[in-house]
C-alpha cells in the first residue's frame, strides 16, 4: 500500500524503498523511550521497578489508583523537554497527560497504558516566580504554599486553595 500509493504521487521505486526503510527506523524508534528521548531530565518506565513504583505514586492516588500505570514519566526539566516528549508522543501514537503535583483527583494528571499508550510529563521542576511590579510569572510546579509566601514577601497576594501542596498548574486548570 505504501509502494502504491509513493508510486500514484510520482516517486520512483528507489525513493519508495528508501522512505519505507525510514518509515521502519520510526517504529524502532518508538519502542524504548527512555532511550529514545534525549532530555535534560529524566523518563522512568516500568521496567525501572522501584523508581516507578515512586514515580506513579500520587497525592490523589486513592481516587483513581487504575489510571496510574502510564508507559513512561517524563520529569522535564525546561520547555525543550516538554516539546521532546510531546513530539515523541506525537509520532510514537502516545497520548499524554501532564501532572504538576499529583492531587488531581478526576485523573486528569493520570492515565493507564492498560487502556492506550501513554506518557506522563512532570512539571514539579518548573518552580520559577518572577515579579515585576505587580505582574507575576509563576511555574506550574509552584506550589501554593511557595507561592503564598514568595507573594507575601513583595505585599502581594492572590487568591486560592488552602491545601499548599497543591501546585499551580493543577489548580489553574480544576482548582
Amino acid at each position: 500500500l505504501k509502494l502504491q500509493f509513493l508510486y500514484f504521487i510520482g516517486f520512483t521505486h528507489m525513493t519508495a524503498l528508501l522512505l519505507t526503510a525510514h518509515v521502519g527506523l520510526l517504529l524502532a524508534y518508538c519502542e524504548d523511550m527512555q532511550a529514545d528521548l534525549m532530555l535534560q531530565g529524566v523518563v522512568v518506565v516500568p521496567s525501572d521497578n522501584d523508581a516507578y513504583a515512586e514515580a506513579v505514586q500520587q497525592y490523589a492516588f486513592s481516587s483513581m489508583p487504575t489510571k496510574l500505570h502510564p508507559s513512561g514519566i517524563v520529569y522535564a526539566e525546561g520547555a525543550g523537554d516538554v516539546e521532546a516528549a510531546v513530539r515523541y508522543a506525537w509520532q510514537c501514537d502516545y497520548r499524554v497527560v501532564v501532572r504538576s503535583g499529583g492531587h488531581q483527583y478526576s485523573g486528569l494528571s493520570s492515565c493507564d497504558s492498560n487502556e492506550h499508550k501513554c506518557m506522563q510529563v512532570d512539571m514539579s521542576k518548573f518552580t520559577e516566580i518572577a515579579i515585576d511590579g505587580t505582574a507575576v510569572r509563576v511555574g506550574s510546579g509552584v506550589s501554593l504554599d511557595l507561592l503564598y509566601t514568595t507573594l507575601a514577601q513583595h505585599g502581594l497576594f492572590v487568591g486560592g486553595g488552602e491545601c499548599g501542596t497543591v501546585h499551580v498548574g493543577g489548580h489553574v486548570q480544576t482548582g
